[in-house]
């Protein structure tokens, strides 16, 4: 069954034949009937040529519009592992931000060893899942350039967990609060610093793939 042609094959068929007639009658009025029938042999040549590469173009979109779909794609891989890797940084650069103002809070409480109810208390929230943990736990996590920084930030606090537990060590127990107190507070801001950093890739990685599902959805 014959396909019915586009209106784009349509008007190229037709701007074919029109040049084909102008092209006749130029050949008859310029060299007269005898010349006219080799100026139509070699004109049915460049016919012939326009014709098969007329035929050809819609094999050329196709290709193009398939080398630009697997563009597109690999893209959307990409966009996918980027920006959930960020997602991840950023929730647990967040995290740790929490828990060392969770701790921060728990030794400004003024813990001592001579009440071990307050000693108790303080066991359980510098040390449990808000605190430490939640540090200590993410040290995997981060990438690289941060987990040095945050690994020590957890042997201290842990380092202090220790000295909470040895009650005859009170004077120890006193300087890891000293120490701990001050990383804290040094590295809080560079925590937060990135945390913002990997929220803006985050960002910026989904608006990517905003973009890219558009191209994909539009794709010519």
């Amino acid at each position: 069954m014959l396909k019915k042609p586009t209106a784009d094959q349509f008007a190229f068929g037709a701007m074919l034949f029109g040049f084909m007639l102008v092209g006749i009658v130029i050949g008859v009025w310029i060299g007269g009937h005898n010349n006219v029938r080799g100026w139509i042999g070699a004109l049915s040549g460049w016919v012939a040529a326009a014709a098969a590469l007329g035929a050809a173009l819609p094999t050329l979109a196709a290709v193009r519009r398939q080398i630009r779909l697997q563009k597109l794609l690999h893209e959307k891989d990409e966009i996918s592992v980027g920006m959930l890797n960020a997602s991840e940084q950023a929730t647990a650069l967040q995290k740790i931000v929490y828990a060392i103002e969770h701790v921060s809070r728990e030794i400004e409480k003024g813990p001592q060893f001579s009440d071990e109810g307050s000693m108790a208390a303080f066991r359980k929230n510098a040390g449990g899942a808000n605190g430490l943990y939640a540090i200590s736990s993410r040290v995997q996590i981060v990438d690289q350039i941060f987990r040095d920084s945050v690994q020590q930030l957890s042997e201290q606090v842990a380092s202090m967990m220790d000295a909470a537990n040895k009650p005859t060590h009170t004077e120890e127990f006193v300087e890891e609060v000293r120490l701990t107190r001050q990383l804290l507070s040094g590295m809080k801001p560079h925590i937060e610093q990135w945390a913002a950093q990997k929220a803006a890739e985050r960002d910026a990685w989904l608006k990517r793939s905003e973009e890219n599902e558009w191209n994909l959805n539009n794709l010519e």
